[in-house]
């Protein structure tokens, strides 16, 4: 089994003056954008954004071992750019969702972006720098528009959901 940690092969710092928000904007017109942000203060705060997967996953509980085997040869295509090394931050690897139903779709993203907030420094695997949309990023609004989050569950509607997928 192929672990996240030896999937940060490849990462590098890279120069790039513009805040996550700045690059999701860049980036968000891309096929398969993602943008993942952590909370988590005390492992240190990053954002990682990634598009443009080589390949698309779909399937569900009796297709597990799929992802498996796609995670390997990711690593097996990783290998050129220096082996495996843990720099205790995400790299490439697979993006995507499980359903409660037990469907899932993932996809396979060699290339990632990696924004550690406490440096303020940017590492990059691949080649996503130069695919950020200039036109897109200088669009920042001046005002941001609220959003008011209601939820469409209950919580006992949502955990009985969840035991159901079980």
């Amino acid at each position: 089994m192929i672990s996240a940690q030896q999937l940060t092969t490849g990462l590098r710092p890279c120069s790039l003056s513009l805040s996550p928000l700045e690059v999701a904007r860049g980036l968000r017109g891309r096929p398969g954008f993602v943008w993942c942000d952590s909370s988590d203060e005390a492992a240190g705060r990053v954002s990682v954004m990634t598009c443009d997967p080589v390949e698309v996953l779909h399937g569900e509980s009796a297709d597990w071992p799929a992802v498996p085997s796609a995670l390997h040869r990711l690593a097996s295509s990783l290998a050129p750019w220096g082996g495996h090394r843990d720099l205790g931050l995400p790299g490439p690897g697979l993006f995507g969702s499980v359903d409660f139903d037990g469907r899932w779709c993932f996809g396979v993203y060699p290339s990632v972006l990696v924004y550690h907030h406490d440096s303020d420094q940017w590492w990059e695997a691949g080649s996503l720098v130069s695919r950020i949309d200039p036109r897109a990023v200088s669009v920042l609004p001046s005002t941001l528009p609220s959003i008011d989050f209601e939820p469409l569950w209950s919580r006992d509607g949502f955990v009985a959901a969840v035991r159901r997928s079980l």
